[in-house]
């Protein structure tokens, strides 16, 4: 029996909305399709491709359940909001608040970037910083890659010099010193709103941690500065 290609397309979202992820070979096998069938039906329904395994695993668009990094995994494959693995480390990069070095973008995504960061500077998406002994991926955009350098450089001199080490318990040099920014950046906001713009990069803060602060230095929540 030869089926219908509208009958043949919904037999392959049926089978993705089953299994949630699967290579091409074994869409067409399982669907009883070509692949130029399933391509028709997975493009007109929407889909991710894994940014791993050679973009070889495909799922439908509403199925990914992404974390906060945007990022999703199932079995072998891992797909990322942003699609490929470029757009991925661009969006975190410029997301940042200090920057990223190849390591961080490796271990977070899993998989090596050295030849998309790379290509991603010569095209002018990105810009190439070092501190100190590292390598630090920093926004294009001229004002916010300067913002990112500036905080890796003092996070580096404090942690070379060992000054401003004192710390509020459970908080790292790095939160307290994307909270410092915002302070100065947004004066009035209050200490929940403080808490949304600087949580992420593997570190959530909330409000209790931002007046923890506040009281650690004596800062003024409403200024940003020292009493």
């Amino acid at each position: 029996m030869v089926l219908s290609p509208a009958t043949a397309e919904a037999r392959v979202i049926a089978l993705l909305q089953e299994e949630r992820a699967l290579e091409m070979e074994a869409i067409c096998a399982r669907a009883a399709c070509c692949r130029m069938t399933a391509f028709r039906g997975l493009k007109r329904y929407g889909y991710f491709t894994s940014y791993n395994c050679n973009s070889g695993y495909y799922t439908l668009r509403d199925i990914p359940e992404f974390d906060r990094r945007g990022l999703w995994r199932c079995g072998p494959a891992r797909f990322s909001r942003h699609g490929t693995i470029a757009e991925t480390v661009l969006a975190w990069v410029q997301e940042s608040q200090r920057g990223l070095g190849l390591g961080e973008l490796e271990e977070g995504l899993g998989v090596d970037v050295h030849c998309h960061t790379g290509e991603l500077v010569r095209s002018g998406r990105l810009a190439r910083t070092r501190v100190g002994k590292r390598v630090v991926y920093v926004s294009a955009v001229l004002e916010r890659g300067a913002r990112q350098e500036a905080l890796r450089r003092e996070e580096a001199r404090q942690v070379a010099t060992g000054s401003g080490l004192a710390l509020p318990k459970g908080l790292t040099a790095a939160a307290v010193l994307r909270l410092l920014v915002e302070m100065i950046r947004a004066p009035e906001a209050s200490a929940a709103s403080l808490a949304r713009r600087v949580s992420g990069e593997g570190e959530r803060l909330t409000a209790e941690a931002v007046r923890t602060v506040i009281a650690f230095w004596k800062l003024d929540e409403k200024r940003g500065t020292c009493r």
